[in-house]
């Protein structure tokens, strides 16, 4: 390939094997349905001076660039045409590669996919290396799924429906996670438009993750269906921007969520899409067991409420946070409910403050007679409360001498205390 005329179009079944060269403009690649193109792997690439086009559709499973096992690439620029939109799952890359630059992206967006497993970028292989990854107008980036040892120093997507899928996949690192701005054709709401969702997982590292525009929510920690569940998923600094429902939601309808820790955790503007109060709180947990969280903000920037619930909280076993604050709820600071039938167990919630709470500060709502069993909050200050500062409901399994609550609170239209039956309650009223 060395001296090739750029003029030439590489078609073909068979490996690429571009050797480096000086050129004034770049070498120009065109990938077609039926012809698939393979990197030749277990060799070194420099493509810096290569641009791959993608002039047709790839609707469903079709691959059309393939990197061979073991290759190592600087960069590989993938471009998008007008006339292409249908797009599926374009690239595969295989075990033992390293990318140093990877960038994508369509001239016009590219359709929404409905399949699950449907994404522009494949990883179904072990110890693959990216130092970045950009798309630009690309609905559904990037699917991880029954991979292992996998690493990227940085992914960025603009104009997006669902950023990226982590699914039956263990030891996997992205140093920095950044979504912005919706695609034309995300839903406000729709399930699985997430930014982000992690799906029966293993040892996931997200230090640094910021999430604007997500049609559902901005973090999704999902799966727990039935045997498989996720466990050991670590979070560092994450902001949530305009998600349409929650800011962070970790559910398991069967098999609990394990483990599961952030740093901090600063959400803005949850519940966008505001269509039917429910499912759109700043931090939603349903059947976890060991969830640390050190510090929580929600608040407005936009909107007239920052969410519907600052905290969620059904079925949940070992719950620490440290810290927080919540502003401007449309509902309560804090709802515990044992909807799902579940037991919420060893709930512990230190200096929470919450302002302008549109109805009560800590509200316990159980219906299903599920045990209320080592709940202590301590400290923290509550001001303008539209509702009651602690109010418990409901049918609630507690056992004598378990739960404890200790706070302050300024301005509230409701009781401080109502409904406590069981629970050993302490408002101190500040005005």
């Amino acid at each position: 390939m060395v001296g090739m005329d750029r003029r030439q179009v590489l078609v073909g079944l068979g490996a690429l094997t571009l050797a480096p060269r000086v050129a004034a403009e770049p070498r120009r690649v065109e990938i077609r349905p039926k012809v698939q193109q393979v990197i030749e792997g277990g060799r070194t690439h420099t493509l810096s001076d290569t641009i791959f086009e993608v002039p047709s559709d790839y609707a469903g499973q079709e691959i059309g660039l393939k990197i061979g096992p073991e290759a190592v690439i600087d960069v590989l620029r993938i471009r998008v045409a007008p006339g292409a939109h249908d797009i599926d799952r374009f690239m595969q890359i295989g075990p033992g590669v390293h990318i140093g630059l990877l960038d994508v992206e369509a001239t016009r967006q590219t359709d929404h996919s409905d399949e699950k497993l449907d994404g522009f970028v494949q990883i179904r292989a072990d110890d693959i290396s990216i130092e970045e990854m950009r798309f630009n107008r690309i609905d559904r980036c990037v699917l991880v799924h029954r991979a292992a040892r996998v690493r990227i120093g940085s992914f960025e997507c603009k104009s997006y429906s669902k950023g990226m899928r982590i699914s039956r996949s263990r030891d996997v690192t992205i140093g920095r996670f950044r979504a912005a701005a919706s695609s034309p054709n995300a839903v406000l709401g729709k399930p699985g438009e997430n930014g982000l969702i992690i799906y029966d997982c293993r040892r996931i590292e997200l230090p640094e993750v910021d999430i604007s525009d997500a049609g559902e929510h901005s973090i999704y920690v999902a799966g727990g269906a039935a045997e498989r569940f996720n466990s050991d998923i670590h979070f560092g600094q994450v902001t949530s921007r305009r998600a349409g429902l929650s800011g962070f939601k970790c559910k398991s309808p069967v098999t609990p969520a394990r483990d599961i820790s952030i740093d901090r955790l600063d959400v803005y503007d949850s519940a966008y899409a505001a269509q039917n109060g429910k499912n759109e709180d700043a931090l939603r947990v349903e059947n976890c067991t060991g969830f640390r969280l050190r510090e929580l903000t929600a608040r407005r920037a936009e909107r007239p409420v920052s969410c519907r619930a600052g905290i969620y909280l059904n079925g949940v076993r070992d719950f620490h946070l440290e810290s927080g604050h919540v502003d401007s709820p449309r509902g309560p600071m804090v709802l515990i409910t044992d909807y799902r039938d579940f037991d919420n167990d060893g709930i512990a919630i230190t200096e929470l403050n919450g302002s302008r709470l549109g109805s009560h500060g800590y509200y316990v709502h159980h219906t299903r007679g599920r045990l209320l069993s080592g709940l202590q909050v301590r400290g923290g200050v509550l001001d303008e409360v539209a509702g009651d500062a602690v109010r418990i409901e409901g049918n609630a399994r507690i056992p004598p001498g378990t739960d404890r609550i200790r706070i302050a609170a300024r301005d509230v239209q409701g009781a401080l205390v109502r409904g406590a039956e069981g629970v050993d309650v302490e408002v101190t009223d500040l005005g």
